[in-house]
């Protein structure tokens, strides 16, 4: 059975017109490490994320979007985000009011449970 991260993933491939086998070969894995990732069977790391969400020209979160009735982010999604950011930051691919942008995110997130638009 797909995991919410294969659906989506399947998703982008479709509206982007990319095939399993055109995305392996952008990030540099098998086109059945790919057929596994959109049926559940294994997960991707952190840097595959972020090479899949540059590849296809889409930001992380939507393929780590959780359910729409989920609450809160599961701890896998929440660790693969942090490692895609890590990844990122490593690469010297994201600017420094990029980096500027998601520290104060964070931190405006994680203050009295406000988001940064102040609701709760």
């Amino acid at each position: 059975m797909a995991s919410k991260f294969g659906r989506n993933l399947l998703k982008v491939l479709n509206e982007r017109h990319v095939s399993q086998r055109q995305l392996a070969e952008a990030i540099g894995v098998s086109d059945v490490s790919v057929n596994r990732y959109i049926s559940g069977e294994r997960n991707p790391s952190a840097e595959t994320v972020a090479k899949m969400s540059q590849a296809l020209g889409v930001s992380s979160d939507v393929l780590l979007a959780p359910e729409k009735h989920s609450s809160i982010l599961p701890i896998v999604t929440a660790t693969a985000v942090i490692g895609a950011i890590a990844y990122l930051v490593g690469k010297n691919l994201l600017s420094s009011d990029d980096k500027t942008k998601i520290v104060n995110t964070l931190f405006q997130n994680g203050e009295n449970g406000k988001n940064p638009e102040g609701g709760k």
